[in-house]
């Protein structure tokens, strides 16, 4: 707690004392390397950009954050933080726009969240295009939800509907990018109780495009969130993933006898 304390008042230069510089790119010629700098309270940490080049590195304006410039680049790599952005091309590497990026060959997608600059496979900035909320994007028939890659059964007439994830076409709904199998699209309703999570059609119901078959459809009410009961149970649902893997997830179903 002392040695915090010390190394805040020295960043507020109430102690006169230098260590507690600006956070960001440091090219270290004399070292052979470039390294990112993260000031914290009580210590520095560093990371080395592999592979980068010291005499042709410059730090861009496409991307800042509080720390400045996050975005650098030198004659053969482009990274974001520390991070090589594998593939992209330092000489054409620009903003396309909002969060999306691209070379002269491939679209990046920077999620805020996650600190991350990503691939969108197969998609070029020659037929790239973002629907209006900016969260679907396409590049001919091949469709992304962020940076998850799909392609809808008509993509002609893919529409995101206004419970956000949810979209349709005309043969198909879908939930982000995973279509719901099985559905009647005839009779198919997003429901908004539930946060808009729920959907059901005349012979089931289903939660965030998974089938919720364990529900007795009669007798179903929805609460809030992911609960809900019927005659004979009470649920509590939910989403899980395997291990590390958070992409590939599932529903769960918790539930108790009323």
């Amino acid at each position: 707690m002392k040695r915090a304390l010390i190394a805040l008042l020295a960043c507020l230069g109430l102690l006169g004392l230098t260590g507690c510089g600006k956070s960001g790119f440091v090219v270290q010629k004399d070292k052979g390397k470039v390294i990112w700098r993260k000031h914290l309270i009580g210590e520095t940490l560093e990371h080395e950009l592999p592979g980068a080049d010291p005499d042709t590195f410059q730090e861009t304006d496409l991307l800042t954050d509080s720390s400045g410039s996050i975005l650098g680049k030198d004659k053969d790599h482009v990274y974001l933080y520390y991070h090589l952005i594998p593939e992209a091309d330092p000489e054409s590497f620009r903003l396309l726009y909002d969060n999306v990026f691209c070379d002269d060959d491939s679209v990046y997608l920077y999620s805020s969240n996650e600190n991350k600059m990503k691939l969108l496979k197969g998609a070029r900035p020659d037929c790239f295009s973002r629907f209006v909320d900016h969260i679907w994007s396409r590049c001919g028939d091949t469709f992304y939800f962020y940076d998850k890659v799909f392609r809808p059964v008509d993509p002609l007439h893919f529409s995101p509907q206004a419970q956000f994830p949810w979209a349709r076409d005309r043969y198909a709904y879908y939930y982000g990018h995973r279509a719901v199998i099985g559905a009647d699209y005839a009779t198919f309703e997003i429901l908004e109780k539930g946060n808009g999570s729920f959907a059901r059609d005349k012979n089931h119901y289903y939660w965030k495009g998974w089938l919720l078959d364990e529900v007795d459809y009669d007798t179903f009410v929805i609460e809030h969130g992911g609960k809900g009961f019927d005659k004979d149970f009470i649920y509590e649902i939910n989403e899980r993933w395997h291990g590390n893997d958070r992409e590939d997830r599932y529903m769960h179903v918790i539930k108790t006898k009323r």
